[in-house]
């Protein structure tokens, strides 16, 4: 055919007027123009009516915050140091320095439920360091050692010296005792003791007294030596009373009686002044005593204007004396 020019399609022959094609290719392009146009409009209306409906903000997950505690936490770190933002639209890094809502100082009305840390302001070494001031303790037990007292007081010697003599003396008396404790509690001491007084009894005028004799007594404290009641046992050996009558050189008489022993019991109490302050205990101290005293004379010696005459008491006319006295001392216990 004239004006046509065969084309394959599909295999097909196909012939078409050139000008039809042309015609027909034409309205195509316009119609797939057309439709691109429409279908850009459609998704560029469709992105801005997206972009202008306001979106639902997601909640923002808690991120735990730094908060400044004089007592417990360290210093904010420094401003270049960032915390991130969990925001899922745009992680913007959020600075130290841009959170005003940290103070610098802390909030005592804030509680938290941390565990706080107290630090402690007072060194414990300080506390368990004894006061320089505060004295060292004394031992107040004197334990064993040596003991030294001397002392005076009433003493009264009753009794007979045989049978249908009996005498009465009021002496003052002064002793002198010294010895140790072998224990805390138990020691032995040993002397001399004499007195000198008025014969109240056995004489017809005025007549002097006097008593002398060796103690050696054993003693049991209480407490110890140096302080507390104590307990006291022993032996006066040669206990003797004399009495001297006054009268010119021949008509003075004298009689002089002895025991050659002598029970003695005692009850006494001593004390020592306690110094707080002192270092050391005291070494010195005072003492009371009350002493009993029971024996039988067993020899006698009589003399009257020059002439004597002394012996053996018969057993038969021996009677019993006794001795009662106060004793005021000072001991020294060191």
């Amino acid at each position: 055919m004239a004006g046509c020019q065969p084309v394959s399609w599909l295999g097909k022959p196909f012939t078409q007027p050139r000008v039809a094609w042309a015609d027909t290719n034409l309205a195509m392009h316009r119609a797939i123009t057309a439709l691109v146009v429409v279908l850009t409009s459609t998704i560029t209306f469709h992105a801005a009516a997206e972009g202008a409906r306001p979106k639902k903000a997601k909640p923002k997950k808690a991120v735990p915050t730094a908060t400044a505690t004089a007592e417990a936490l360290p210093q904010l770190p420094p401003a270049t140091t960032s915390i991130a933002s969990p925001s899922p639209e745009k992680k913007a890094p959020v600075t130290a320095a841009a959170a005003p809502e940290a103070p610098a100082a802390p909030a005592p009305e804030a509680k938290s439920d941390a565990p706080a840390i107290n630090v402690e302001t007072t060194k414990p070494a300080e506390q368990d360091k004894p006061a320089a001031s505060a004295p060292a303790l004394i031992d107040r037990d004197a334990g064993r050692g040596f003991v030294l007292t001397f002392g005076s007081g009433p003493n009264y010697v009753g009794g007979a010296v045989g049978e249908g003599f009996t005498i009465g003396s009021v002496q003052m008396t002064f002793e002198l005792k010294m010895g140790a404790y072998i224990t805390r509690h138990f020691g032995v001491m040993g002397g001399v003791q004499a007195g000198y007084g008025k014969l109240a009894s056995g004489c017809t005028g005025e007549c002097s007294a006097y008593a002398y004799q060796l103690p050696i007594v054993a003693q049991y404290a209480f407490q110890g030596r140096r302080r507390g009641a104590y307990l006291e046992g022993g032996l006066g050996i040669l206990s003797t009373l004399g009495a001297v009558a006054s009268g010119d050189s021949k008509s003075s008489e004298s009689l002089q009686t002895r025991s050659p022993v002598d029970l003695k019991l005692g009850v006494g109490f001593r004390f020592a002044p306690t110094d707080p302050n002192a270092k050391k205990d005291t070494t010195s101290g005072y003492d009371i005593r009350f002493a009993f005293d029971l024996g039988q004379y067993k020899e006698f010696e009589y003399s009257a204007g020059g002439r004597g005459v002394k012996g053996d008491i018969d057993e038969s006319k021996q009677r019993f004396h006794y001795g009662i006295g106060l004793f005021f001392g000072y001991h020294f216990t060191p």
